[in-house]
């Protein structure tokens, strides 16, 4: 499709525009045909974007005539104006399907982007869990191929070395496991020797205490008597130890209860003067959290009211701009100009709606 100006004749008011309805009617079909496949069609990416250049130029065009010819010509300005709206009537479904064919595509390629983002996130991520490293999901996504490598590495690094310590930890614990066994074998064998010994010794004592035992039956039955009266003397002592050894342990023992009911009420009345004291600092802290809000949310409220004429000086200058007429340039130079003062002034309007 030919994406000249074409110079027509004279409209009806006698001003000659660039572009006519005549010229719009023989083109409109072909360009409303205009699609994009997809963020790879090259080819209908650059015809819509060739055919929006033209458009542009249109209507570029016609308002900068309308203009000149209602200055040089006041009297047939009502004539111009409707001759133009007329024609900017039919320009302006045919800009509006040019501007949602390259929409179409400008959001594709955002979503192909977040999709490329979030892969990289989600790869990043999982090569810094292996490593035994972590990070903030932001810091993930904003730091440089050379700076998360660094990251990786030293995180490997760390593992390697925890690695490291237990296996020498473990190869420690083993070795003192082995010594273990090994004193307890030893320790096994000197007690089989020694039970050897004993049971020959107490063999020997066997024999010496059946003597013993022989020659001292004698002597106890001459001593039996006298046991006798010994062995009750020392079993009333005895008996007369125990109840005064029993008496002593109850007077002990109820002191001894004494005592920890006193712990026990004072550590009560402790717990519920830390309970009061605990209610008091988390009163306070509240009315100290609620006061920030109070202090925070005037705050944004003043901020607002402050930005607000700024806000507005900015989308009045916004407009101005949109309005501002290129000098008389080639008709390609003046869509240009008007293309680029139509972007500043949107990122201006958006630089106003985003003051808080």
């Amino acid at each position: 499709m030919s994406t000249e100006l074409i110079e027509a004749p004279a409209a009806k008011t006698g001003i000659l525009y660039a572009v006519t309805p005549e010229i719009i009617d023989k083109q409109q079909d072909e360009i409303l045909a205009l699609k994009i496949l997809g963020v790879d069609d090259e080819t209908g990416i650059g015809l819509v974007k060739a055919a929006r250049k033209t458009v542009v130029g249109w209507r570029i065009s016609v308002e900068a005539t309308r203009k000149e010819a209602k200055a040089e010509f006041l009297e047939a300005g009502r004539k111009v104006d409707a001759t133009a709206k007329e024609i900017q009537a039919q320009i302006a479904p045919l800009e509006l399907h040019l501007n949602e064919q390259t929409e179409k595509v400008e959001k594709e390629l955002a979503r192909i982007a977040k999709e490329k983002e979030d892969a990289l996130y989600n790869e990043r991520l999982k090569r810094l869990t292996e490593a035994g490293g972590e990070l903030s999901e932001s810091s993930l996504r904003q730091m440089d191929d050379e700076m998360f490598g660094v990251i990786v590495e030293q995180a490997q690094q760390r593992t390697a070395t925890r690695k490291e310590q237990e296996r020498v930890a473990a190869e420690a614990e083993a070795e003192r496991k082995r010594q273990l066994e090994l004193q307890a074998e030893a320790n096994r064998q000197e007690q089989q020797r020694l039970t050897a010994e004993r049971e020959a010794f107490e063999a020997q004592q066997k024999a010496a205490q059946a003597e013993a035992a022989r020659l001292k039956k004698i002597d106890d039955d001459k001593l039996a008597a006298e046991q006798a009266a010994i062995t009750e003397q020392r079993q009333q002592v005895e008996r007369q130890r125990i109840l005064n050894e029993r008496r002593a342990k109850e007077l002990q023992d109820a002191e001894t209860n004494r005592q920890l009911d006193a712990q026990l009420a004072q550590r009560r009345e402790q717990d519920r003067l830390d309970q009061i004291e605990a209610n008091r600092l988390a009163a306070e802290q509240q009315a100290q959290r609620d006061e920030e809000a109070r202090i925070e949310a005037a705050a944004a409220a003043e901020r607002a009211e402050q930005l607000q004429p700024i806000r507005l000086k900015l989308e009045k200058f916004a407009e101005k701009v949109r309005a501002i007429s290129p000098p008389r340039l080639s008709e390609e130079l003046a869509a240009g100009v008007v293309l680029e003062l139509a972007i500043c002034a949107d990122r201006i309007t958006a630089i106003a709606k985003g003051l808080k």
